[in-house]
């Protein structure tokens, strides 16, 4: 009997070696789209609560699974949409404003003059623009994929969620299934308050937006503040090359001071704001995880992993946390 449960013991740690290195395989064959599988399951994990109301309101699995992606689809373009409309409703404007540029315009530094001929620098904008069209054209194809891949594993995972868990649940030990309850429950509250500052910080970019670039005179500040909360989404960059680009106009037009006040003004209010106080403070809120270590999985997560990492990266903290609370609960 002993040499039984000792084979058998042997087979089921083989049997997860096996499955250790099954896995890492796996994740190096699909390296190319793993981090668009991440976000499907990240979305998956907040969209479960919805799916599984429409469940309890007699909803069949398949249908609420397909409400479930399709909202989660709506959303996407919903956000995308306002970006490029403001931009196509704003041409005309802009080309009035390129039509109206200087040749050419004088800086001053130190006592030495520097002239800087506009020509010059709308030849190398529209070199880098033409530039980055053609990287994304020789993209297209491969981000359509990723973005057709999305609400179709996001569609996969909702409809065999109990499948799943059921799986999960077979092969986690006795012993540590209230462990791994512990951190599929923190991981989902994470997922969900993240997505929630996400999306809040956008709509504060926004509505501080408005004022300031009242304020400064411009007057489509509505749509210059949209556009500043939309960029809140694009981790680093953000508002801020909104800032910059508007005051490089400035420079252009020969108004040095009123460039100096966008950017003062712009980036500590429009850009460093939102980032650096409202989010983190959102974070301690929603997510329960302390502003500076917000910050840190921010930041962190964005320089290691690329934009996925405002998400993965503030969720390591947690579950690191999460572990360390449960290590000291045994003691």
């Amino acid at each position: 009997m002993e040499n039984l449960i000792k084979q058998l013991a042997d087979r089921k740690i083989n049997l997860y070696l096996i499955l250790l290195i099954v896995s890492l395989l796996t994740v190096w064959v699909f390296s190319e789209v793993i981090w668009t599988v991440i976000l499907a399951i990240t979305l998956a994990y907040i969209l479960k609560p919805l799916n599984k109301k429409l469940e309890n309101k007699g909803f069949s699995n398949r249908v609420s699974t397909a409400i479930s992606t399709i909202i989660s689809v709506l959303t996407l373009i919903v956000l995308a949409i306002p970006f490029f409309l403001v931009l196509y409703q704003r041409r005309d404007i802009l080309i009035g404003f390129l039509q109206e540029l200087p040749q050419s315009f004088e800086i001053t530094i130190l006592g030495f003059e520097l002239t800087v001929q506009i020509t010059q620098l709308i030849e190398l904008t529209r070199d880098g623009v033409t530039d980055t069209a053609v990287n994304l054209v020789q993209a297209a194809p491969s981000l359509t994929f990723k973005l057709f891949l999305v609400p179709v594993l996001v569609y996969a995972i909702l409809r065999n969620t109990d499948e799943i868990e059921e799986t999960m649940n077979n092969l986690v030990p006795d012993s540590m299934k209230d462990i791994v309850y512990r951190y599929h429950r923190r991981t989902e509250e994470v997922l969900i308050g993240l997505y929630v500052v996400q999306a809040s910080t956008a709509i504060l970019t926004f509505l501080i937006g408005m004022p300031v670039f009242y304020l400064l005179g411009y007057e489509p500040f509505i749509s210059l503040a949209l556009l500043s909360g939309i960029l809140q989404l694009i981790p680093i960059l953000g508002p801020t090359i909104l800032i910059v680009v508007l005051a490089g106009f400035e420079i252009m037009m020969g108004d040095f001071i009123m460039a100096l006040t966008i950017l003062g003004t712009g980036l500590a209010l429009v850009a460093l704001l939102p980032d650096l106080i409202i989010r983190p403070r959102l974070a301690n809120w929603t997510v329960g995880v302390s502003s500076s270590l917000y910050f840190l999985g921010f930041v962190g997560g964005i320089l290691t992993l690329g934009a996925i990492g405002i998400i993965i990266g503030p969720l390591m903290i947690a579950i690191l946390l999460e572990t360390v609370k449960i290590i000291s609960e045994q003691e």
